[in-house]
């Protein structure tokens, strides 16, 4: 789909064709209490293999307990089910969880904390100064993962509580039907250049994945960059959830930042979404994941902090189309080989000192 520049919209009639913008979910406390209240028996998977670091005496502990429930705020509901799975037919306890958006779940475990009943084992994020703020003050517990080594360079924050169990690469989304992959640009100098093609962008100031992708651009590129992608008068909205459906209706050419685990589920599903990585650094953003040092079921919270690092739930996570943190596993199906020195994952320290200044240049250049 082209369209000339007569036809490009200012961002405020860009918002107002915006109107299905991703809705907030509300994760309460109780949503919490009810899935910690529901445990029941799960019947263990016969024949597997152990696992190293998670031992027979650990297992038998969490099966005492009885369950486990997960905050999933970074997770996606296919990553929560293949867990929830795979988990409950190891070890033979029962997994529940809540799939919120970061925010929420954020709200909902302070919610716990300042109740004095805390419901939930592991949080899981995908906003690492939210993880960060509450490894300070105390709130997580560490776990020792065995093979925590294995991790790529640069995705783990050793002296944290929390660890990365996904990474995700962000790059360019476009529709395979309407654009051949052969014309989408290689380098992200060529992506800002006058065009017919029109952008949608996710705003920094409202997404936690776009904030580290513009914070990655601008620390790599320069405000230059950013102002010469504002130049091309891009869409915005709030979310990365709704790129998709407006790439692929074609209301926009390409969406950014195009995550990667987003795309392949698509594709899997049969629509014609495509990812494309220019040249150089490709901004990536980690999951992570942690115990409470509250957590109601400790055992059982250790083995899933466990199991989610083990080499086989990061091969299952990758069937499911989303990149593990364990260096030489393969790629997702229909995903490229990246050579992960070119993964560029944004610290919490960048996303501290930047998030402000990123997100004011974002709105100058780009949204006004």
């Amino acid at each position: 789909m082209s369209h000339s520049s007569e036809d490009l919209p200012t961002v405020p009639e860009a918002r107002a064709r915006l109107v299905g913008r991703a809705v907030t979910l509300l994760v309460t406390v109780a949503m919490f209490a009810m899935l910690a209240g529901c445990a029941k028996s799960v019947t263990p998977s016969a024949g597997t293999e152990p696992i190293p670091g998670i031992s027979p005496d650990l297992i038998a502990a969490a099966q005492r307990e009885g369950q486990v429930v997960l905050a999933g705020g970074g997770h996606t509901r296919t990553q929560l089910e293949q867990l929830k799975v795979n988990f409950e037919e190891r070890f033979g306890v029962e997994l529940s969880y809540v799939r919120a958006d970061s925010g929420s779940t954020v709200n909902a475990v302070n919610s716990e904390l300042a109740s004095g009943r805390v419901n939930s084992d592991v949080v899981s994020l995908a906003d690492p100064i939210s993880m960060k703020k509450w490894d300070d003050e105390g709130i997580l517990k560490p776990v020792a993962i065995s093979n925590q080594d294995q991790i790529i360079d640069g995705l783990d924050a050793p002296d944290s509580a929390a660890v990365p169990f996904a990474v995700v690469p962000m790059g360019i989304m476009y529709n395979e039907a309407a654009i051949p992959g052969a014309d989408v640009p290689v380098t992200w100098e060529q992506f800002v250049q006058p065009s017919d093609r029109l952008t949608i962008s996710a705003d920094p100031r409202a997404s936690g994945s776009a904030l580290a992708f513009y914070t990655a651009m601008v620390a790599d590129h320069g405000q230059q960059w950013l102002r010469s992608f504002g130049a091309t008068h891009p869409l915005v909205t709030d979310s990365t959830l709704g790129l998709n459906q407006l790439v692929l209706t074609g209301e926009a050419d390409y969406g950014i930042p195009a995550l990667e685990s987003g795309v392949l589920t698509s594709a899997k599903e049969g629509e014609p979404l495509r990812i494309a990585y220019p040249d150089g650094p490709i901004p990536a953003t980690t999951l992570i994941m942690s115990a409470l040092a509250a957590a109601p079921h400790p055992a059982a919270a250790e083995l899933l902090m466990r199991y989610s690092l083990s080499d086989e739930f990061q091969g299952i996570l990758g069937d499911g189309g989303t990149r593990g943190v364990l260096r030489d596993l393969p790629p997702p199906p229909n995903a490229p080989q990246i050579d992960p020195a070119r993964l560029r994952p944004v610290t919490v320290d960048e996303l501290a000192d930047a998030a402000q200044p990123v997100r004011a240049e974002f709105r100058q250049e780009v949204a006004e």
